[in-house]
């Protein structure tokens, strides 16, 4: 069985590290995800589907061994897999044992984007 779906029509963003700054004031406490960079966070509810491999333009960055059952993880929480990024437009792909997912996401620069594979 074969199914896929990726929202990326609404995707989250915890904006708890976002702000406005200028170069003159930037230093490593103004920069979570490094100069240039957001953070993706991904995170499932299948718990059906074994071990997710998930790949960004290709390249594979991680696996989810973890669910979740019950609302949506905050960036960077246990069971879920974070990456940062250079600011861009991004190909998401995974893969478990029964389901599959494809899509193209935003990373946006002081910013972390939340982002579930869900059944």
């Amino acid at each position: 069985m074969s199914g896929s779906y990726l929202s990326t029509s609404n995707p989250y963003f915890n904006d708890r590290y976002s702000f406005n700054t200028t170069i003159s004031n930037l230093n490593s406490n103004y920069l979570p995800y490094g100069y240039g960079n957001g953070s993706i966070t991904v995170w499932t509810n299948c718990g059906t589907d074994g071990n997710i491999k998930v790949y960004l333009n290709g390249t594979y960055i991680g696996k989810l061994t973890k669910y979740f059952i019950n609302g949506i993880p905050n960036c960077g929480e246990l069971g879920t897999l974070s990456v940062n990024k250079p600011e861009g437009i991004y190909k998401i792909e995974a893969k478990g044992n029964e389901y599959s997912w494809s899509g193209n996401i935003k990373i946006s620069r002081d910013r972390c984007l939340i982002q579930g594979l869900q059944k």
